[in-house]
C-alpha cells in the first residue's frame, strides 16, 4: 500500500476509536429500585452495593453502568448474610429507556439461619466463677435467636471489655467461629477466650493539695490487691465528684505502669472554680405563698473536708434562717457528724410559733438506706387562740428511711418508707414527757405504659398527757397540698371547746392516684384523699377528690391540681401547686 493509503487508513482508524471511545464514555444517568427488603437490610444494601452509591456520579458510562449491574447481586448476598439470611433469591433487570438507565432488584429473603449452638469458654486463672459465669450470660447471641454478625461482632467486643474491667487485661481470642449450615439453616457459634493473668489494685496515689492524704484515703472503694475493677475506678471518680470539693476529678488505672500484677491507681484533683457557692431562688405553692431563699455554702471549709452552710427563707407564712456545720467521718462517703441552729417563725389559722433550737447528730446517707439520729435542744414560744405558752424540750430524734425506685425522680416502679421517733422527759430537763413515732411512705407503679398508679400513707402517734402539752411544731396536722388535698394548709385536725385548732397526738393518712400520660411531658391525674390529725380515733376523717395536670421537668414534675373538700357540707374547691421530685 502506497504512503498516502497508510495514511488516510491511520486517520480512519483514530475516528474510530476516538468515536467508540466517546460512546463508551459518553454521559448517562441511571435510577436504582430495591424491592422486597426495609429497614435496616434495605440500608445496609444502600451503603453496599456500588450501583446505588454511584448512581449521582456524573461521569458515568453504559459500560460502567453494565458493570456495576454485574457487581449488584454478589453484593447483594454480602449485604444480607450479616443479618442472618444466606439463601436469598435475587431478580433483577437492567433496561435502558429513553430518560436513562434504569436497574431493578427483587429480593425474597427466604428463611434466616438459626443459632443452634453458642458455646463461649474462658479459660481464667483463680476463682472468678461467679463473675465469668456473668460475662458468659451476657453475651447477646443466643440459642434459636436469628444469626446477627453485628450482634456476633458486638458481643466479641463485649466479652474482652467485660473481662479487662474485672481485672483480665490481657485477654485474648484463642478461637472465634461461625460455623453456617446453609441447607439445615443452622449455625454454631464457637468462643475460646484465655483470659490471662488477673490484675490487681496497686497503690492509689493523689495529685492534689487541698485535702489531707488520710482524709481522701476514706474514699477509696477497694484495698490494695483486690482483684482490679473499672467499675471501681469509675465509682471512685462519681464519689469524689460529688463531693463538690474540686473543680475536676480525673481517675486512671496505670495498667502500662504495672508493677507485676498491680496496678497503681491515680487521682488528679484540681481547686475548684469557687470555695463559696450562693444560691437565690423564688416560688410559690398554696401551702406558702410566695416563697424566696437565699443559700451560702462553703464547701470546702478546711483540709479535712468540713462545710459549713446557711439559708435565709422568707415566705408568707413562714421565716427562717438555718445554720448546719457538717464533719466527714471515717468513712466520708456516707458518714458525717453535723452540728445546726435555726430560728424558725411560723403562722396558721389560730396559731403562731417562734422556734429556736440547736443540734447535734451523726447521718448516714448510704445507697441502700439513710438514717440520723441525735440531740435538739427545742425551744419554742407559741400563741393558739387566745393562749399563749413557752416549752424547752431537749429531744432526743431518729430517722430511718429506705428508697427502692428505678428513677427517684421520674419514677415508673419505687417504694420510699421513712420511720421517725422523737422523745423527752422531764427527768432530762424538759417541760413535757412526750414520745412520738410517725410512719409514711409512697408507693409508684406502672402497670401499663403511660399510666401510673401511686399509693401515699402515714400513721403518727404519741404518747403525751394532752396534746395542749406540746408546742405546735410537735403536734400533727393534717390538710395542704402535700397532705389530703381540698383541705387548706394544717386545717385538718381536731379543735378544742372553743373551735380553736390545736392539731392532733394522732395521725390518719391515705392517698390513692391515677396518673395517665397524655402528651410527652404533660400527663393528666384524679385522686382520693383522706385523713386527719386527731385526739380521739373515732374522729371522722376528712375526704377530698379531685383532677390534676402534671408536667414533667428533668427535677420533677410540676403539679396544678384541684380538689373537693367531700366530707365537708358545701364541698368547697381548693387549688394547689407543688413542684418536686417523685420520691
Amino acid at each position: 500500500m502506497s504512503m498516502p493509503g497508510r495514511s488516510l487508513l491511520f486517520v480512519l482508524l483514530c475516528l474510530s476509536l476516538i468515536l467508540t471511545a466517546e460512546t463508551l464514555m459518553a454521559k448517562t444517568s441511571i435510577q436504582v429500585k430495591i424491592e422486597g427488603v426495609d429497614g435496616e437490610i434495605l440500608d445496609n444494601l444502600k451503603a453496599v452495593m456500588t450501583i446505588y452509591q454511584e448512581k449521582e456520579k456524573d461521569n458515568l458510562s453504559d459500560w460502567r453502568i453494565q458493570r456495576m449491574h454485574e457487581l449488584a447481586q454478589p453484593e447483594i448476598h454480602k449485604a444480607l448474610e450479616p443479618f442472618g439470611y444466606y439463601s436469598a433469591t435475587i431478580s433483577d433487570d437492567l433496561e435502558q429507556t429513553e430518560q436513562g438507565w434504569q436497574a431493578s432488584y427483587t429480593i425474597t429473603l427466604g428463611t434466616p439461619v438459626i443459632v443452634t449452638d453458642v458455646d463461649i469458654s474462658i479459660r481464667t486463672e483463680g476463682e472468678a466463677a461467679a463473675e465469668i459465669e456473668n460475662v458468659v450470660d451476657n453475651f447477646p447471641l443466643k440459642k434459636d435467636m436469628i444469626l446477627d454478625h453485628r450482634l456476633y461482632e458486638e458481643g466479641k467486643k463485649k466479652v474482652l471489655q467485660q473481662l479487662e474491667a474485672l481485672g483480665y487485661i490481657d485477654a485474648i481470642y484463642q478461637q472465634s467461629k461461625v460455623r453456617v449450615d446453609v441447607d439445615g439453616r443452622g449455625v454454631e457459634i464457637q468462643l475460646l477466650v484465655d483470659s490471662g493473668p488477673r490484675y490487681l489494685f496497686g497503690e492509689t496515689h493523689f495529685d492534689q493539695e487541698l485535702l489531707v492524704p488520710e482524709f481522701l484515703a476514706g474514699y477509696i472503694n477497694y484495698n490494695r490487691g483486690d482483684p482490679y475493677s473499672r467499675g471501681k475506678l469509675v465509682e471512685l471518680q462519681q464519689t469524689l465528684s460529688r463531693t463538690n470539693y474540686f473543680g475536676r476529678v480525673i481517675v486512671r488505672g496505670e495498667v502500662d505502669k504495672a508493677e507485676g500484677l498491680y496496678i497503681p491507681i491515680s487521682v488528679e484533683l484540681s481547686d475548684p472554680e469557687y470555695y463559696n457557692r450562693y444560691t437565690f431562688g423564688i416560688g410559690y405553692a398554696t401551702d406558702e405563698g410566695v416563697r424566696g431563699t437565699i443559700g451560702w455554702e462553703n464547701r470546702l471549709f478546711n483540709r479535712y473536708g468540713h462545710n459549713v452552710s446557711s439559708e435565709l427563707k422568707l415566705a408568707e407564712r413562714e421565716k427562717s434562717v438555718e445554720f448546719l456545720y457538717r464533719i466527714p467521718l471515717q468513712d466520708p462517703r456516707y458518714d458525717s457528724l453535723f452540728f445546726g441552729a435555726r430560728y424558725n417563725r411560723e403562722s396558721w389559722e389560730d396559731t403562731d410559733t417562734t422556734i429556736l433550737k440547736g443540734n447535734v447528730g451523726f447521718e448516714h446517707t448510704g445507697s441502700r438506706f439513710a438514717y440520723n439520729y441525735g440531740l435538739e435542744l427545742h425551744d419554742e414560744r407559741f400563741e393558739v387562740g387566745s393562749e399563749s405558752d413557752e416549752r424547752f424540750l431537749p429531744v432526743g430524734k431518729l430517722y430511718l428511711s429506705r428508697i427502692i425506685a428505678d428513677n427517684p425522680v421520674d419514677t415508673r416502679h419505687g417504694i420510699l418508707l421513712s420511720v421517725s421517733l422523737k422523745a423527752a422527759a422531764e427527768d432530762l430537763f424538759a417541760d413535757t414527757t412526750f414520745g412520738q413515732s410517725l410512719v409514711s411512705g409512697k408507693i409508684i407503679t406502672t402497670p401499663f405504659d403511660g399510666l401510673r398508679l401511686i399509693g401515699r400513707f402515714a400513721f403518727g402517734a404519741t404518747a403525751v398527757d394532752s396534746v395542749e402539752d406540746l408546742p405546735p411544731s410537735l403536734r400533727f396536722y393534717a390538710g395542704g397540698d402535700k397532705s389530703v388535698r381540698g383541705f387548706g394548709y394544717r386545717e385538718l385536725a381536731s379543735r378544742n371547746e372553743e373551735g380553736m385548732l390545736i392539731g392532733g397526738k394522732y395521725l390518719l393518712f391515705g392517698s390513692v392516684e391515677l396518673e395517665k400520660q397524655v402528651y410527652e411531658n404533660w400527663s393528666m391525674a384524679a385522686f382520693f384523699d383522706t385523713g386527719k390529725a386527731v385526739n380521739d380515733l373515732s374522729e371522722d376523717l376528712g375526704r377530698g377528690v379531685g383532677i390534676g395536670a402534671r408536667y414533667r421537668l428533668p427535677f420533677g414534675q410540676i403539679r396544678v391540681d384541684v380538689a373537693s373538700a367531700i366530707s365537708e357540707d358545701d364541698t368547697p374547691l381548693r387549688l394547689h401547686l407543688t413542684i418536686g421530685g417523685d420520691l
